[in-house]
């Protein structure tokens, strides 16, 4: 099996809910919604990365404080894992394994070119590592287009939101009321009124209360 042939196998299993959704001038547009999935992949390979790597030091704080004997198919495992949460990482940034390996190898020809020296480690080129790192094969066909989500349809339009507001007036009937914006773009509308639970429960006014209303909610503001 090829790296990339792996790295193929491995995103077979991938399974990455939209987590990330950022704000920005212009509306909610197709690439802002490719750019906002990438990020929530990226996200997903990090956390995942540092269980596993946390899982293979759980196996050796093991070994060296309890004397438990080294599971070396564990550390395999745990490896294994590692490159799973490394494959989906360079898919989401558009690279492959392969890709990632040969560009690695030639930033560190171009800081050590003959062997590991204490010298050429402390002082860098970092411009000509950079280069190293940037270069293309024209021959090589490995980079990845950007992906969508799974069913290939990226949502042009901002999930839906809710927003938690404070009022004077929970009917808002007659004059008087005043709302104030408290969190805005939440997610999980279970969440928010958590949230609003939590704030009713130890408000210190006891004229105002929290609300969960929906993100394009208008603020009703005071009319005497």
């Amino acid at each position: 099996m090829t790296p990339n042939e792996y790295q193929q196998e491995a995103l077979r299993t991938e399974h990455t809910p939209d987590i990330i959704y950022t704000d920005h001038d212009g509306g909610y547009t197709v690439e802002r919604a490719k750019a906002d999935h990438r990020l929530s992949r990226i996200l997903h390979a990090m956390i995942g990365m540092a269980t596993e790597t946390g899982e293979l030091q759980d196996a050796v704080k093991k070994h060296l404080i309890y004397g438990k004997p080294l599971d070396l198919v564990n550390v395999m495992e745990e490896c294994g894992d590692t490159l799973w949460y490394i494959a989906l990482a360079l898919d989401a940034s558009g690279f492959t394994f392969e890709h990632c390996m040969k560009r690695n190898i030639e930033k560190l020809r171009t800081r050590f070119p003959e062997k590991f020296t204490q010298a050429q480690a402390l002082v860098r080129d970092l411009d000509n590592e950079r280069t190293a790192l940037e270069a293309q094969d024209p021959s090589e066909h490995d980079r990845l287009p950007d992906r969508l989500p799974a069913d290939d349809k990226p949502a042009v339009t901002r999930p839906n939101t809710v927003k938690i507001i404070s009022v004077d007036n929970y009917d808002h009937e007659g004059p008087g009321y005043d709302d104030k914006l408290i969190a805005d773009n939440i997610v999980s509308e279970d969440l928010a009124k958590t949230m609003c639970m939590a704030l009713n429960g130890t408000r210190a006014n006891e004229d105002r209360y929290y609300k969960v209303v929906p993100s394009d909610y208008v603020l009703k503001e005071f009319q005497p």
